[in-house]
């Protein structure tokens, strides 16, 4: 969980959120059967590669991977939900958060931030995700 202290939780999803938009659009574009497939079989070395391709049309490389399990959330009614354990790293600051992938939509969670000084202004964590991300686009 993002600690407390750095208060932008909301702000600094929302700012990763509307960064990550691309990589989700182009993940949600892929088979879906295949996304739960490798979820579900821990074929995390596929899920990786999938992921890589897809931030690489639109970030440079190397500012975000797959670093942990994969969820697929599925039942009789309803669209399946693919929960992917990503990391964005940027200038010695990595925040670690879930991706959530549904049918239109995708939602991201912020688990843990590394990197940052407790002294920081409250702010000022939002505004470096704002633009490292702008920075990183192609």
């Amino acid at each position: 969980m993002l600690q407390q202290h750095y208060g932008c939780h909301v702000s600094c999803e929302a700012a990763l959120a509307v960064g990550v938009r691309p990589l989700a659009t182009e993940l949600r574009e892929l088979n879906v059967a295949d996304l739960v497939a490798f979820a579900r079989l821990d074929r995390l070395g596929s899920l990786r590669a999938l992921v890589q391709s897809a931030a690489e049309l639109h970030f440079r490389p190397d500012y975000f991977d797959l670093v942990g399990p994969a969820e697929a959330t599925m039942g009789w009614q309803g669209a399946p939900v693919i929960s992917l354990s990503m990391l964005y790293r940027y200038s010695g600051i990595e925040f670690y958060f879930r991706l959530n992938l549904e049918s239109s939509v995708c939602s991201v969670e912020i688990d843990f931030v590394r990197g940052v000084e407790t002294a920081q202004p409250q702010d000022s964590l939002e505004l470096f995700l704002q633009k490292s991300l702008v920075d990183c686009k192609i």
